[in-house]
């Protein structure tokens, strides 16, 4: 142990300083303390064989996200499908309102069969993103199956 650390500074940052023993600055003297001797024992690792076992279902956590039985899920698969028709039905209306030779009212001329051509993409267009959304739901809940 080295006993001539100069005490003004910090005995780490000073040669001959290993950092076990206590530092003692030149000129003073500890008192000097027994201690009993430390007797080291390996920690005792006792090896366990374990099978997992499946949880009990009412454990076991839930799905982040439960579709099964949604009625808003098959109600979303309702609305792309009627939107999804509607939309190309729409279509096909204002084409044949176009078609026609005699009318009764420019309304029946005009306004509703350009109404049905500007509306119609944007029905289908919306019953798409609907399905798209219903598969994602599906996609989210769904879990491989576990044997």
């Amino acid at each position: 142990m080295a006993t001539d650390f100069d005490p003004r500074f910090d005995p780490a940052f000073q040669r001959g300083y290993e950092g076990r023993e206590p530092v003692v600055p030149s000129g003073v003297r500890p008192p000097v303390v027994e201690r009993p001797p430390v007797v080291e024992r390996p920690p005792v690792v006792e090896l366990v064989e374990t099978h997992p076992q499946p949880a009990p279902s009412h454990l076991q956590p839930a799905p982040a996200f439960e579709t099964r039985g949604n009625p808003w899920l098959r109600a979303l698969w309702v609305v792309a499908a009627v939107f999804v028709v509607g939309g190309v039905a729409a279509q096909f209306a204002a084409q044949a309102l176009l078609q026609r030779a005699y009318t009764s009212s420019p309304i029946d001329f005009y306004v509703l069969p350009l109404s049905l051509a500007q509306l119609s993409p944007w029905f289908t267009v919306a019953g798409l993103f609907a399905g798209v959304a219903a598969i994602v739901l599906g996609a989210i809940r769904w879990r491989p199956e576990r044997e």
